[in-house]
C-alpha cells in the first residue's frame, strides 16, 4: 500500500486534492462556463462551502496553467495587475546567469519584456508610511489580458468580497475588458471567488456584464458529501470511523467541509497517525471526545473575539439586539429555528420587543462580516441556525457565565443538530477554558 501523509488527506486550511469530493451540479455548471468563450465567472457562497476547492480542482483538469491572486482588505486593482504580471514571468522570461532571454519570441513576448524592465527600474513611490509599486503605463488591462491569453491561461481572483467597494467596481470593469479579448484568446477569462453577495455586487457595478457573467452558487456540503470526505480519507489512510462517530462528526461539521477535515485530522494526530497505516485503526468515542475538547480550546480565542464583537454595542440603544437574538436562539436549543419561534422566545423576557428589530438584525447576523456569518438562513425551510456549532457551545457557555453569579465552573448541555454535548466548563481569571465532555449523545 502506498503511504500517503495524513496532512495531505485531511486539509482544513487548503483546497482538497487527494480527498476531493466531486459535486456534480456545480461541477457541471463550472465546466460549461469555463468552456464557453468570453464567459466570465463568479463563484460565490458561504465561507467553508468549498468554493476554492471546486475551482482549483476543475482548473487543474482544464487548464495547463492559471494565474491565482488572493485579495485582502488593502488589495487594489493596481496591486492585482502587478501580482498577475509577476506570476507571468516564468512563462515569458528565463534567466541564465546575467542574461535574460524571452521564452516566447513574438511581439507579445517583446512587449512583456519591456514592461518587466520598466518595473525593475526603481518604479517605487515612497511616503512616510509605506512603499508602493507604481504601475508602468504599458501595463494596461488589455495588455495583461493578452499576456494571459497568449499562454492559454485564465486568472482567478479569490476572496473578492474582502476588497473595498471602489476597487470592486474597477475589477468588474476589468472583467468586461477580458470579455472583449475573447475573440483572439477564447480560453482567457477571469474567475472571481467570493462570499454570498459577490455575484450581485459585480452585476450592480456593471450591468453590461450580466449576460456574459456565469453566476455559480456553491451550497454548503450535504451530509452525504461530508460522509464521503470521512470515508474517502479513511480508505486512503486505512482507518475505521464507526457509523456513530461518522454521524457525530457530520453533525458537528454543520455542513462545513473545513470543519469536517479539521475534526478528522485532530482525531488522527494524537494517535500518531501521520501517514497510511499498515494495519487498520479503529477510532473509539474517547477519541472524538478528546478531539472536541482540543478543538474548542484551540478556538477559544477567536470564538471569544467573535462573541464580544457580536454583543458589543457602539452606542446606547433600547435593546441589545444581537445579544438578545443570539441568546434566544441558544435558549431554544434546537437545530434550526424560525423567525416566529425566536420572536416568541424573546418576548418571554422582553414583551415589547419590536418584530422589525428581529427582522433587521437576523439579516445582519446572517451576513455579519467578511468571513464571520454567524447565522445560516435555509431558504427551503425558512429557518435559521448558528453557523458554527462550536460557537454555539461557546456562546451558551458565555451566557451561562453571565448569569452564574460569579461561579466560573458549571455544566452545559447544547444541542448541535443531531447530537447533544454535555460537559463541565471552567473559566479561569485569564479567560482560559477547560472543557471536559461527559457525553455526546
Amino acid at each position: 500500500m502506498n503511504k500517503i501523509l495524513t496532512k495531505d488527506v485531511f486539509t482544513p486550511s487548503s483546497p482538497a486534492k487527494l480527498n476531493y469530493v466531486f459535486r456534480k451540479e456545480v461541477n457541471d455548471q463550472l465546466f460549461d462556463a469555463l468552456y464557453t468563450s468570453g464567459k466570465q465567472v463568479v463563484v460565490f457562497g458561504y465561507s467553508g462551502s468549498g468554493k476554492t476547492t471546486l475551482v482549483r480542482n476543475k482548473l487543474d483538469q482544464i487548464y495547463s496553467c492559471y494565474i491565482y491572486s488572493q485579495c485582502i482588505k488593502e488589495t487594489s486593482l493596481n496591486s492585482l495587475l502587478l501580482d498577475a504580471f509577476d506570476q507571468l514571468n516564468p512563462f515569458y522570461i528565463s534567466e541564465q546567469g546575467n542574461k535574460v532571454t524571452i521564452k516566447i519570441t513574438d511581439e507579445i513576448g517583446v512587449k512583456f519584456q519591456n514592461i518587466s524592465l520598466a518595473l525593475k527600474n526603481e518604479n517605487i513611490k515612497e511616503n512616510s508610511l509605506k512603499k508602493v509599486r507604481l504601475l508602468p503605463p504599458q501595463l494596461t488591462v488589455q495588455n495583461l489580458a493578452k499576456f494571459i491569453g497568449n499562454i492559454k491561461a485564465c486568472w482567478v481572483i479569490d476572496d473578492f468580497h474582502k476588497v473595498r467597494p471602489e476597487e470592486k467596481q474597477k475589477i468588474a470593469q476589468v472583467m468586461k475588458l477580458f470579455k472583449d479579448v475573447s475573440f483572439d484568446y477564447p480560453d482567457t477569462k477571469i474567475i472571481t471567488i467570493g462570499a454570498v453577495e459577490s455575484a450581485k455586487e459585480i452585476v450592480n457595478y456593471d450591468k453590461e456584464l450580466e449576460e456574459r457573467l456565469e453566476q455559480i452558487h456553491v451550497p454548503l456540503l450535504s451530509n452525504t458529501e461530508l460522509n464521503n470526505i470521512i470515508e474517502k480519507g479513511a480508505k486512503l489512510l486505512n482507518l475505521n470511523f464507526t457509523p456513530t462517530i461518522k454521524n457525530k462528526i457530520i453533525s458537528l461539521s454543520n455542513n462545513l467541509g473545513a470543519v469536517c477535515h479539521q475534526l478528522c485530522l485532530n482525531m488522527c494526530l494524537p494517535r500518531g497517525i501521520f501517514q497510511t497505516r499498515d494495519n487498520s485503526f479503529r477510532f473509539e468515542n474517547e477519541d472524538l471526545h478528546y478531539t472536541i475538547e482540543r478543538y474548542i480550546k484551540s478556538k477559544s480565542g477567536s470564538l471569544s473575539d467573535l462573541f464580544d464583537k457580536i454583543t458589543m454595542t457602539k452606542r446606547t440603544r433600547s435593546y441589545e439586539n444581537n445579544k438578545i437574538i443570539l441568546k434566544a436562539i441558544i435558549d431554544l436549543n434546537l437545530e434550526s429555528v424560525s423567525h416566529s419561534e425566536i420572536l416568541a422566545k424573546i418576548k418571554e423576557s422582553h414583551p415589547s420587543y419590536p418584530q422589525g428589530n428581529l427582522t433587521t438584525y437576523l439579516k445582519k447576523l446572517s451576513n455579519f462580516g467578511i468571513d464571520e456569518e454567524v447565522l445560516y438562513f435555509n431558504n427551503s425551510t425558512n429557518k435559521y441556525s448558528i453557523r458554527n456549532p462550536f460557537f454555539k457551545v461557546f456562546a451558551a457557555m458565555r451566557f451561562h457565565q453571565e448569569t452564574s453569579m460569579g461561579n466560573n465552573t458549571f455544566n452545559i448541555n447544547v444541542n448541535t443538530g443531531d447530537i447533544s454535548i454535555k460537559g463541565n466548563i471552567h473559566i479561569d481569571h485569564a479567560d482560559r477554558i477547560k472543557f471536559d465532555i461527559d457525553s455526546i449523545e
